[in-house]
């Protein structure tokens, strides 16, 4: 009974040192990462088996333990959820390998990056294609996180002085309906290249300071754009496909802002800009603004909200 007792006491506290430092963002943890730590469970068993006195095997447990939190660690930082496919490729056949690709891809993506303290900038280039997807500002935290549904991301933070170049694009994707949250934080100043294709696309900036969006709205996409007027100036670039669906921007009551366009004005939907020459239009307040938000596109299927 003893021995039972200290096993299923072993197994509690490690259950929830994981649910502690989970709800901290400090480790990651998902069925995906369950599953990479199997080897484990031969570590436990092999000390279950140890013909050595109760003492020892309570040591081990523990460093066990602690080994199994310090890998799922080491995954949170290094991002580690690469090609799985090819490791049990030697254990399944073909058909059981698309089964299980198949049922991961439904299945909760999990990623967290690290960043060092010295980091004030970050450019994001991200590509979205076959879903629903969601920017949302979150309190500062040591890592960057984010969650998809569906279709496989690929995430990735390289640093250069003080800029992290952090980078979010399909690994491989068909028709299948996908969905994904990324997770800023209001530390950094922000640079966004956005490209969408067949999908909803929400960016609330309203807390962000961003001094330039480049969108690239692909076929059958959406955007809704909220943004903020923490920064002097923002620059905002739309090239939108020919098919591509509404675009609207949210922008503070208190921003000025300039319109440049090929696309047929009108001004009803761009909040009653007034045009200041061919192609060009300016808010009523533009020029009491002190803060400005400068928007080019090609598209007439923009608008402006105040």
């Amino acid at each position: 009974m003893k021995k039972n007792g200290i096993i299923s006491g072993l197994i509690l506290v490690a259950i929830g040192v994981v649910i502690l430092l989970k709800s901290f963002d400090l480790i990651c943890f998902s069925w995906w990462t369950l599953w990479r730590l199997w080897p484990f469970s031969f570590i436990f068993v092999g000390i279950g088996i140890m013909p050595i006195k109760k003492m020892w095997k309570g040591i081990f447990y523990v460093i066990a333990i602690l080994a199994c939190v310090a890998t799922m660690s080491y995954m949170t930082k290094h991002n580690s959820y690469g090609r799985w496919g090819d490791r049990l490729r030697n254990f399944f056949d073909k058909r059981d390998i698309k089964e299980l690709k198949e049922d991961f891809l439904r299945s909760d993506q999990i990623s967290y990056l690290g960043f060092s303290d010295s980091i004030t900038r970050i450019k994001v280039n991200a590509e979205f294609v076959s879903g629903n997807y969601l920017f949302e500002t979150k309190p500062y935290n040591s890592m960057l996180r984010f969650t998809f549904q569906g279709n496989s991301y690929s995430t990735s933070l390289t640093e250069e002085g003080t800029t992290g170049f952090l980078e979010l694009l399909p690994k491989e994707w068909d028709n299948r309906k996908s969905s994904g949250k990324i997770y800023l934080y209001e530390k950094f100043d922000y640079t966004f290249t956005l490209q969408g294709e067949k999908s909803d696309i929400s960016l609330d900036a309203a807390k962000l300071n961003i001094d330039t969006l480049n969108i690239n709205a692909g076929d059958a996409s959406s955007w809704n754009i909220t943004l903020s007027a923490s920064a002097p100036e923002t620059y905002l670039f739309i090239t939108a496909h020919p098919d591509a669906g509404n675009i609207n921007l949210t922008l503070p009551a208190s921003s000025g802002y300039q319109f440049i366009t090929s696309a047929i004005a009108d001004t009803t939907q761009w909040n009653n800009l007034q045009p200041a020459k061919t192609g060009t239009y300016l808010s009523d307040n533009f020029k009491e603004a002190k803060q400005w938000v400068f928007i080019e596109s090609n598209s007439r299927n923009v608008e402006v909200r105040r």
